[in-house]
């Protein structure tokens, strides 16, 4: 059988987002929860999420862009350029996964980043070693995506967003691989002002991705959250995951969804 992680992101950003994660959690159609821990939602839905019983790993969704006033592009040319404060960095870490123990009475059992921002230079560095301070095992893991799995769409945009992504991950991704082990494989990249495409995406990730790879995904319910840039593509993601084509495909694919800790093991 196949071994994939659907990882589902940005976990407490509102309740809706957080509802559907935990109904795709509790049956089975995800296998990972990334939490934002930055969030006033975050105490009450982490508890939500505590009492949720179901085969997954819930890990740090490591923010330094949401609600912040600093979007992703300054920390991309602020790394690019060396400009970064390590002193915020670490604080930030710090002070999100306190959050998350505080909450969930444990530790994260894996890190990502919102908008993939632990691969980039300079803050991948910084999270090693802070990780290493916050007592993180040898064999934490941490999502990497500088292997992709193959492309199914030339789209310009898509692949202007891949290239990005992987030229700072090859930057960036090394500080974190020589320390903690991580996904040999990554999908889950499309345009998200397209959620049409998910359902073709996805079946032809199921399909043809090799064995350890980690799909991202960002499903959820509709919510009146103004700061929630894709609410379509949350519906249109939950509506697929929970569906019987979405379990005809893994099994199609004699694939089946373990947690992210199982993929690496």
């Amino acid at each position: 059988m196949k071994r994939l992680t659907l990882c589902a992101d940005d976990y407490a950003q509102n309740p809706g987002i957080s509802h559907g994660i935990r109904e795709l959690a509790k049956s089975g159609r995800i296998s990972a929860v990334s939490c934002f821990t930055t969030t006033e939602h975050w105490p009450y839905e982490g508890k939500l999420l505590q009492s949720c019983s179901g085969n997954f790993d819930t890990g740090l969704h490591f923010n330094l862009t949401h609600q912040t006033g600093k979007p992703l592009e300054k920390w991309i040319g602020d790394s690019l350029r060396g400009k970064l404060n390590a002193s915020e960095i670490r604080e930030a870490l710090i002070s999100q996964w306190r959050n998350f123990e505080q909450v969930l009475g444990k530790s994260p059992d894996y890190l990502d980043g919102h908008q993939h921002v632990h691969i980039l230079p300079g803050v991948s560095e910084i999270i090693a070693d802070t990780l290493g301070r916050l007592g993180a095992p040898e064999a934490f893991p941490v999502r990497r995506i500088a292997k992709p799995s193959a492309t199914f769409s030339w789209h310009p945009k898509l692949l202007v967003k891949r290239a990005i992504l992987q030229f700072l991950s090859q930057i960036g991704e090394p500080a974190l691989s020589h320390t903690y082990p991580g996904n040999p494989w990554f999908a889950g990249i499309y345009l998200l002002d397209r959620p049409s495409d998910f359902e073709v995406h996805m079946k032809n990730w199921i399909r043809n991705v090799p064995d350890s790879t980690l799909i991202m995904c960002h499903p959820g319910h509709r919510c009146n959250d103004p700061d929630d840039p894709i609410p379509n593509a949350r519906t249109v993601e939950y509506d697929y995951l929970s569906s019987d084509a979405f379990e005809a495909d893994l099994r199609n694919a004699h694939a089946i969804l373990v947690p992210f800790r199982k993929l690496i093991s």
